[in-house]
């Protein structure tokens, strides 16, 4: 399936949409996932311990890469606020903030320390959508993943550098940047148009070029 990114709208409703005894579990996955643009394998493999250590939250994570796509490196992000404040939230709810749970996998199954798996990953995620009323056919784990792309392909920090997209997502490949960014504000088809169009204030979106044209 062809996932494709959360709008800020979107992601608003899925965060009010996650309920429950492991709300705050789930919560964090998501959080964590659109903040970090970590593969859902690759957020299921973290731990307590690295992200939370001596009682307060660590400023950056880093996946082993025997967890990693290809398993040549490690990778290692800066922590966001926003999913800082996701995770302290779920660990201290799980009581998880004591120093033995340091090898504790973060997101855990329900009643129990194992992992959640790639497939309860995925009915998380597709449950908060369709509670939060998203047409869902194209939403899944890797949702998160794009969302995180899309947004710091936009970022003026990052301003549209394919090198910097690259290292951030984990590329050793430019090219597979391209698969996690969509183009919702039509200017590559602007570009194709010419100058003299867009010179002249007529601007095309994909709909609109998709939707004029039947055979």
């Amino acid at each position: 399936m062809n996932t494709r990114p959360l709008t800020e709208s979107e992601c608003a409703m899925m965060r009010s949409s996650f309920d429950g005894k492991y709300a705050a579990r789930d919560a964090a996955l998501f959080e964590l996932g659109i903040r970090t643009g970590f593969r859902i394998s690759e957020l299921l493999a973290v731990n307590v311990g690295h992200v939370y250590q001596n009682g307060k939250m660590l400023f950056s994570v880093t996946v082993a890469k025997c967890w990693m796509k290809g398993r040549k490196r490690s990778r290692t992000l800066p922590l966001n606020t926003a999913a800082s404040h996701a995770m302290l939230r779920w660990i201290m709810d799980a009581g998880f903030n004591a120093p033995e749970y340091a090898d504790q996998p973060l997101f855990c199954r329900q009643h129990t320390a194992k992992r959640l798996s790639r497939a309860q990953a995925w009915n998380i995620i597709k449950q908060a959508a369709m509670k939060a009323g998203l047409d869902t056919d194209r939403v899944a784990c890797h949702s998160l993943r794009k969302t995180f792309a899309t947004k710091m392909w936009h970022n003026p920090l990052i301003n549209k550098d394919m090198a910097k997209m690259a290292k951030i997502l984990g590329h050793q490949n430019y090219n597979n940047c391209l698969r996690y960014l969509e183009w919702l504000d039509g200017s590559l088809e602007n570009a194709v148009l010419g100058s003299d169009e867009i010179g002249e204030g007529i601007q095309f979106t994909r709909a609109q070029m998709i939707g004029s044209h039947t055979v």
